[in-house]
């Protein structure tokens, strides 16, 4: 199944954008941890528990783009350990990242907010997401 139509049925099923209300609702546990400062989150699953770990050190904005990341891992990967590491951040180094990114993008972005004449940094703003999961909003929803 696709990125979009993973979206569209949490949506559905939870009726919230929330990426904390819909993990809670999905049975994946958040929490938040002091991660050596290159280490924004990670997608991991213990004992078939799954959790979703945030660097204690971010801001709100982040945790909740960081936590839509790492859901998407979940959702959409087998998830063993996945480390959404600085260096790696919103650069699409793999297929497994992309989709995390999309996921989030598509998660994070209500396309009721977007009018023809915005930008990428105004849609971010509206947002408040960074402007680079703009672009991959963007150019997966083109």
């Amino acid at each position: 199944m696709g990125v979009q139509n993973v979206v569209k049925k949490l949506l559905l099923k939870h009726n919230s954008r929330d990426p904390f209300v819909i993990a809670e609702a999905e049975n994946i546990i958040v929490q938040e941890k002091e991660l050596p400062s290159i280490t924004k989150g990670l997608a991991v699953k213990i004992l078939k528990r799954k959790y979703i770990v945030l660097n204690h050190t971010l801001n709100n904005s982040e945790k909740k783009y960081v936590c839509a990341h790492e859901l998407g891992h979940h959702l959409l990967h087998d998830v063993q350990n996945h480390r959404f590491i600085l260096e790696n951040t919103l650069n699409p180094n793999g297929k497994y990242e992309r989709e995390a990114n999309a996921f989030a993008a598509c998660l994070l972005i209500d396309p009721t907010i977007i009018s023809t004449d915005d930008t990428i940094e105004s849609i971010a703003a509206k947002a408040s997401v960074p402007v680079e999961l703009v672009k991959h909003y963007k150019h997966f929803n083109m």
